[in-house]
């Protein structure tokens, strides 16, 4: 039988007009029964096989002009409830007024008015019930079906409270309880959900199995939350955590805003802001080369100049496709004003590097291009060092030659006490420009300033671990990490 029940889909229109009629019908009848205290000698002298005809009569033309009958019965809501007081009001009205004239014709009430008020009401509360209960079973049924998945929210507060609602009424989950660090809150039950304390967070989970973990404290101090998601990644769960009040939609809200944590909120700190004034003056109006311009980096900072007003970008990569995709970007920033060059070649040609410098005259040079990927390079040492090694003093001379203002070198942390191929190219690159800022600065043949900056894993850029981490995560953990 609860296979059939599944198997429903949606009842015709003229289906539901009829049952809502039948329990009109009830509704009217009882309200007979009702006002004349169960004395069926008294119904029987109250002329109710005019009254209850036109009733049930009326409810049907009411719900034909409220449309009451359009809403699908298993997903009821406040708005249908509305529908069906709205169409048993109109019923009501319309049913005095026929009373009236009826009245005043015959001399008796063809429906007393105790009985049309006691019919509206009766007939909104049994109207509203089947559909509910036809919601609930199917809801019941549903839950029954489908696998949920087991939920903790950490933190029982009003934003926890709110998750918790808001995952309950979907039958594809199953919240197990909230946990708490708050000592007055442990062991109460909220919305008949029970609050367990943090110190058992470890055995509440090997207990229940459970499948995610959302945090809905905000102002969670770093090193909990550090370990509370580190433990729920050793066993296999999905961290999810909301978002800060004002970033609610409307002041309210939903499963969609429940994301899944980002390493970023592991950091520790916040966003460092960049000071605008002086890179603005650094940069604006001069023509600037980034290589490597369609890389993780290399596009950051192509993204970041484009704001400063520069005269002209010289993007230079070898990736077609990179750089395909990075001015269909750039054209959606809007920044048609701005000159920029989209230059495909390789840093250890130098005819081609040189042919740009004449062409273009950059002013400042920010050379992003390298082979970054630690593992891969070990295996291609010949091509990590033509590009990281060779490709730097190649470009490096050609800004020298061509009376570049600054030169300014990406490097990595790796380069520091290097332990493989990439990180000692890198090291290798930075020596190098080590060396002929030197001379530069004793007045020999060049003014070109040189900088080396060292990066270290950043964010969502190709080569770094934190996509790795990031796929980690979503799959559930372990997170791992190679020490040396």
């Amino acid at each position: 039988m609860f296979k059939k029940l599944r198997e429903i889909r949606i009842l015709p229109r003229w289906i539901i007009i009829l049952i809502d009629a039948f329990f009109v019908l009830i509704a009217t009848s009882f309200s007979y029964v009702l006002r004349f205290n169960f004395d069926l000698i008294a119904v029987d002298r109250s002329h109710y096989e005019i009254g209850i005809p036109i009733f049930v009569i009326l409810s049907i033309l009411s719900s034909l002009l409220t449309h009451s009958y359009s809403g699908i019965i298993r997903y009821t809501g406040f708005q249908d409830g509305l529908r069906v007081a709205y169409t048993l009001g109109i019923t009501s009205v319309v049913s005095g007024i026929i009373n009236l004239g009826y009245y005043y014709q015959n001399g008796v009430p063809a429906l007393p008015n105790s009985i049309n008020l006691i019919s509206f009401f009766i007939g909104v509360v049994m109207l509203l019930s089947y559909r509910l209960i036809v919601k609930f079973v199917f809801e019941f049924l549903k839950r029954n079906k489908q696998v949920s998945r087991k939920i903790l929210i950490f933190g029982a507060g009003e934003s926890g409270q709110m998750v918790n609602q808001l995952f309950s009424n979907d039958p594809a989950y199953k919240v197990i309880g909230y946990l708490e660090d708050d000592p007055n809150k442990i062991g109460k039950v909220v919305n008949g959900v029970k609050i367990f304390s943090g110190t058992k967070y470890e055995k509440i989970l090997e207990e229940n199995q459970l499948d995610e973990l959302v945090i809905s404290v905000q102002n969670l101090d770093f090193a909990r939350k550090t370990e509370i998601v580190d433990i729920a990644f050793r066993n296999g769960m999905k961290v999810l955590h909301v978002p800060p009040v004002n970033k609610w939609v409307k002041g309210e809200l939903s499963t969609r805003q429940i994301k899944e944590i980002n390493i970023e909120d592991l950091l520790g700190r916040d966003t460092i802001n960049l000071n605008n004034y002086y890179i603005a003056r650094e940069v604006e109006g001069k023509s600037v080369l980034i290589t490597g311009a369609a890389g993780s980096i290399g596009s950051e900072i192509v993204r970041q100049l484009a704001g400063y007003k520069p005269k002209r970008l010289i993007l230079f990569d070898q990736s077609e496709t990179g750089m395909f995709h990075l001015k269909h970007e750039l054209k959606s920033l809007h920044v048609d004003a701005l000159q920029i060059e989209y230059i495909i070649g390789d840093v250890t040609n130098a005819e081609r590097l040189y042919h740009v410098f004449e062409s273009f005259a950059p002013q400042i040079v920010f050379h992003a291009a390298a082979y970054k990927h630690v593992p891969m390079m070990e295996v291609n040492s010949t091509e990590a060092v033509l590009c990281n090694v060779q490709g730097t003093r190649i470009l490096a001379e050609a800004s020298v030659k061509n009376n570049v203002e600054k030169f300014v070198y990406i490097s990595t942390d790796k380069a520091v006490n290097p332990t493989n191929v990439m990180g000692a190219s890198k090291r290798v690159g930075e020596m190098f420009i080590q060396s002929i800022n030197n001379i530069a600065e004793q007045g020999a043949f060049s003014n070109t300033k040189f900088i080396t900056t060292r990066f270290g894993n950043v964010l969502g850029s190709n080569g770094s671990v934190i996509p790795l981490f990031k796929s980690q995560i979503a799959l559930g953990g372990p997170v791992t990490v190679t020490h040396p």
